[in-house]
């Protein structure tokens, strides 16, 4: 800190005047004042691009321990998936905190986890964050997604098939690929009960055996499965076996929607910026709050891979460094019913802007006609233009 000296008129005994050098106000070198919208929008803190770097050494162990691939796409993909768990961590709900801590108490463990949640709450996330951090990480992770693999070849894909009696001519399954790693079994509630017999053996006594085979082998694999079916309702019907259950849910995650959790939306906002600003090779620091606002009224139905969508689509083709309501691409009207509308109102900035953007769109990006338009000068116009970042070109920027 230094003192930044000014010079002061001044008077002496005798009445001349004279100049005197007073300290002023003591300032840090490095203070920068604070934007004056700081208020409406929503930063990305630089304790989260710290927490970006550390995910990055975090994906390159990822890929240390996975099979060596040169397909760049599953790369990155495994890298965004990686991301989004991180970010999940720092959550503020009690339910999800909970659901994490016992998930990091299951990493540590060989027993059976089961994951249930609606479709995008990053089911497939905790499962793959389960074996990278476990102590057998250095083997495979294998996923068995049981939508796209049909009913009569399941059992192929996870125990592997011998075309000979004495197995000198075999096919590996899941199993034993896996080594000491990780099996995923994607939707479990749609393996067949034949399939749910064979694993609750494995699950129970360790063996299993390759279809067309009577010999019988060690399985060392250790088994995640998901689902976002009503399993009770799947045992009602008789399409899913109860003991299985317990054996395969020995632990058992049960990961809230994001609905039921919007004060964590800010965080995975800020999490799919920053993948989006690398993918795309954007430079977006925000998103106003009226449309964080939205966001967070929004129900979400996809969760977080819905969220992770709105925010790709908004900045894709986005020439500013804010995202504001009308990048999410939503209709965004008023309300029928006038009582309501003070839940869904906008803050006075917003309708300023929206309405510049309108007037200047009407006049087909001439300044000079919006500006009677709206019956203002254009200098000052020009001056609201510049300061809600919007072109003339398109009526935004």
């Amino acid at each position: 800190m230094r003192n930044v000296m000014s010079i002061q008129l001044r008077k002496t005994a005798q009445g001349k005047q004279v100049w005197n050098r007073a300290p002023s106000i003591p300032r840090f070198h490095n203070f920068r004042p604070r934007p004056a919208y700081f208020r409406f929008s929503l930063y990305i803190r630089r304790s989260d691009v710290y927490k970006t770097r550390r995910f990055i050494d975090h994906g390159h162990a990822v890929r240390s321990s996975m099979k060596k691939t040169t397909d760049t796409q599953e790369i990155n993909s495994a890298l965004a998936r990686a991301l989004e768990f991180i970010t999940s961590l720092e959550t503020k709900n009690r339910e999800m905190r909970h659901c994490l801590e016992l998930a990091q108490e299951a990493c540590l463990s060989r027993a059976p986890v089961l994951i249930l949640g609606e479709s995008g709450v990053g089911k497939s996330l905790i499962a793959q964050s389960l074996h990278y951090a476990s102590p057998n990480r250095a083997d495979q992770c294998v996923i068995v997604d049981c939508i796209r693999t049909a009913p009569a070849d399941v059992d192929i894909v996870i125990f592997g098939i011998a075309f000979d009696r004495d197995e000198s001519n075999r096919q590996e399954g899941a199993i034993a690929r896996a080594g000491k790693g990780t099996i995923i079994l994607d939707s479990v509630d749609l393996l067949p009960i034949s399939t749910q017999t064979e694993l609750l053996r494995v699950l129970q006594f360790g063996k299993y055996r390759l279809v067309g085979s009577d010999k019988e082998h060690d399985a060392y694999a250790r088994f995640v499965a998901t689902s976002s079916a009503n399993l009770a309702e799947k045992m009602a019907g008789g399409l899913f076996r109860e003991d299985f259950l317990y054996a395969i849910g020995e632990v058992t995650l049960r990961i809230p929607p994001l609905r039921s959790r919007a004060e964590d939306i800010p965080t995975l906002i800020n999490a799919c910026i920053l993948s989006a600003n690398r993918r795309y090779g954007k430079n977006v620091v925000s998103i106003s709050k009226t449309a964080l606002d939205f966001l967070k009224r929004y129900e979400l139905p996809g969760n977080i891979r819905e969220l992770n969508r709105i925010i790709n689509r908004a900045i894709i083709d986005l020439q500013r460094d804010t995202i504001y309501i009308e990048d999410l691409g939503f209709q965004v009207d008023p309300p029928a019913n006038p009582a309501a509308f003070g839940a869904d109102i906008l803050s006075l900035e917003e309708v300023e802007r929206l309405h510049i953007v309108k007037a200047v769109a009407h006049a087909k990006g001439n300044v000079r006609a919006a500006a009677r338009i709206l019956r203002v000068t254009e200098a000052a116009l020009r001056r609201k233009m510049e300061n809600y970042h919007i072109n003339a070109e398109n009526g935004r920027r």
